[in-house]
């Protein structure tokens, strides 16, 4: 199965859906999520302001330029004796205070994530997907249970478990389980 992609935030429609079955958002919620859903795809000018700091892969970049994050359907993903759960892939593009955004969480983990790491997507329990920028590449799960309590947080990756070699094998690793 192919992973499929849903929009980050939330269309009248959804909104509407949420409030009639009683999972109403405030004004607030509901403004910063139309808000979202209207955003356009990252753009080339945007890969530029990032990849400044973060060597980003083709496939990478080409994601966010055609969908500027999102939600993965299905979302879960099987590691070596575990399924783990990717909450959103994280949008490049994002109105100022929106959660999923690269910035966002590159500003809430950025003494606790390796330098040369970059948040792609959301996971279960504050975990994150992080990819290596360095050249070497990677996508790997970060736990943060396990994080770093001390000095030198900027090369520790005890608490990383490899995923995919790159984005695109990542993407392939998308599962149903079965209930």
């Amino acid at each position: 199965m192919m992973v499929q992609i849903k929009k980050l935030g939330l269309s009248e429609q959804e909104i509407q859906d949420l409030d009639s079955k009683g999972f109403g958002l405030d004004k607030k919620q509901k403004k910063m999520m139309l808000e979202m859903y209207d955003t356009h795809p990252a753009s080339a000018i945007d890969l530029n302001k990032l990849a400044v700091d973060f060597n980003l892969p083709e496939d990478y970049r080409d994601f966010l330029l055609k969908n500027n994050g999102g939600i993965p359907i299905p979302n879960a993903v099987k590691t070596e004796g575990n399924i783990r759960v990717v909450n959103s892939l994280l949008a490049l593009n994002a109105p100022s205070g929106f959660y999923d955004s690269i910035d966002n969480y590159l500003e809430i983990y950025k003494d606790r994530i390796p330098n040369n790491t970059l948040p792609i997507a959301s996971a279960g329990s504050s975990d994150l997907i992080l990819m290596k920028t360095d050249g070497v590449g990677g996508i790997y799960y970060w736990d943060h249970n396990f994080e770093s309590d001390g000095d030198g947080v900027e090369n520790y990756y005890e608490n990383m478990e490899m995923l995919a070699s790159n984005f695109s094998e990542f993407l392939d690793l998308f599962y149903q389980p079965e209930d």
